[in-house]
């Protein structure tokens, strides 16, 4: 067993406090400690469910770590394509990437909307490239959204999620 320093630890070396990856074998265990005091491990019954989409391995797992270890269900997409066939679960809240292969975040967006049951889901898009989006007018468009540089300061977003997602009471 030995602790992995290279990428993700870089990455993210700026906004996480602790992220380890240990590589036993062919497997990659995360520990993660949000704000320097490991979370609790929890129920994840009644808790509510976020649909993550991230093209990228290492930013998927972080968020999801994120969302699990703050106490709320995570699923996971490869992209926007993927998310949307995910999308027919209900989610009290999706977090999104913008540039991703198949079907980027703005897309995924804009198709969740047409959605009934996505209508009014609360999106946090992610990306690296925020000056290329017209925020202004895609929050007009798709509200209830809002806009994340990347990478996300994985301290606050806990905080963030519990504000933003729609209240577990009211999805069914």
């Amino acid at each position: 067993m030995r602790v992995d320093p290279t990428g993700v630890w870089r990455k993210y070396a700026n906004t996480c406090s602790v992220i380890n990856s240990i590589i036993d074998g062919n497997d990659i265990v995360w520990d993660l400690t949000i704000g320097g005091v490991s979370q609790p491990d929890v129920d994840m019954r009644d808790h509510p469910r976020i649909l993550i989409a991230d093209d990228e391995p290492a930013a998927r797992k972080i968020l999801s770590l994120c969302c699990e270890k703050a106490g709320f269900e995570s699923t996971t997409a490869e992209d926007g394509l993927d998310a949307l066939e995910l999308a027919s679960a209900s989610y009290h809240l999706i977090i999104t990437d913008h540039q991703m292969p198949r079907m980027n975040g703005l897309d995924l967006c804009r198709n969740l909307r047409l959605q009934a049951r996505h209508e009014q889901t609360p999106i946090i898009m992610c990306s690296a490239a925020l000056s290329d989006i017209d925020t202004n007018g895609v929050r007009r468009e798709l509200e209830p959204i809002i806009f994340l540089p990347k990478p996300v300061d994985v301290i606050s977003f806990p905080d963030l999620i519990m504000t933003f997602a729609t209240p577990p009471d009211v999805i069914a």
